[in-house]
């Protein structure tokens, strides 16, 4: 991208438009200052960009911004962000499966950081929806700078992220708050089930998981083998092993990661039906949520899931 000899890049308005001023910052090795308004989240405030690679939505590392400016009076309390937020309890429960199946250890300062985030964030006595907007977008501001600190944003996002990035690559125009309210719940009522009653093993057809990204998201099938998760994700492996004296465990702490997940979401009140608004039929939901972890590259229980063929009886 052409340096015009500006000093500065703004990015104004959207998630969006800010990712896409990060990578025009980036490009022309210009200082960056974003400006939210609307829908903005964690990693607006952080050096990656979530931007289209003709496939997909995926997260770049781009410019830092260096100036942040949030309108409080242009952005008024959002029960989206409230609900986004609540996901983070995800991200850190498949944290854990992550580390006790998968064996993927992420840094403990980075897990110590988003507990005690959360922790601060649940604990508030914010009740005014002035005082829950202030609390909302500084939580959101110090998640992103973190993502930036620690250099990456995959930890910072559980299996519920997965369900969103394929609902969006079948609705590019659609907004990622309002598609993480029905990915939220999906994911919830799908662990709920998972580790209220003891795993069963069953049979997954990688052949038919590979045809059906295809033809659901019109890619050849040579692009798909190339977009799939590593074999130890796609497959299960030895995760399946390790998963058998795992399961009493994960399942008591998921159920605490759900209390808090219900205590923060059970007061909101939130009209939206984002899959009404952008016309997605429930066929396509659960294709979505079928073959959501297939593209997804960081382990969650989704994961599980799949290899253990759970999600085969949706296909």
């Amino acid at each position: 991208m052409e340096n015009c000899g500006e000093e500065l890049v703004v990015g104004y308005g959207s998630e969006i438009a800010i990712s896409l001023a990060k990578y025009h910052a980036y490009s022309c090795e210009t200082p960056l200052a974003i400006y939210p308004v609307g829908n903005f989240l964690d990693f607006t405030f952080s050096r990656f960009a979530r931007l289209f690679d003709g496939v997909e939505y995926g997260f770049f590392d781009t410019a830092e911004p260096e100036y942040i400016f949030v309108s409080l009076s242009e952005n008024p309390y959002s029960e989206l962000q409230s609900y986004f937020l609540s996901s983070k309890y995800i991200a850190l429960f498949d944290d854990i499966v992550a580390e006790q199946v998968y064996q993927v250890k992420h840094c403990e300062k980075m897990k110590n950081f988003l507990k005690r985030t959360l922790q601060t964030y649940i604990k508030s006595r914010a009740s005014s929806p002035s005082e829950k907007n202030s609390l909302n977008i500084w939580t959101l501001i110090r998640l992103g700078q973190a993502m930036s600190y620690f250099g990456q944003t995959k930890f910072f996002f559980g299996g519920d992220r997965a369900i969103v990035e394929r609902l969006c690559m079948l609705k590019r125009d659609a907004d990622y708050l309002e598609m993480e309210v029905a990915s939220l719940k999906l994911v919830i009522n799908a662990y709920s089930c998972f580790y209220s009653s003891s795993a069963v093993e069953g049979s997954m057809n990688p052949s038919r998981h590979i045809d059906l990204l295809s033809r659901t998201f019109k890619l050849s099938p040579s692009l798909v083998i190339k977009k799939l998760a590593g074999s130890n994700l796609f497959f299960g492996g030895d995760a399946i092993n390790n998963l058998k004296g795992k399961y009493p465990y994960l399942a008591s702490v998921f159920d605490k990661a759900l209390s808090k997940i219900f205590s923060l979401v059970s007061c909101i009140d939130n009209k939206i039906n984002p899959l009404k608004k952008y016309g997605l039929k429930a066929r396509q939901v659960e294709i979505c949520f079928a073959l959501a972890p297939d593209f997804y590259h960081t382990p969650s229980t989704m994961h599980l899931l799949s290899s253990l063929g759970y999600m085969d009886k949706l296909l």
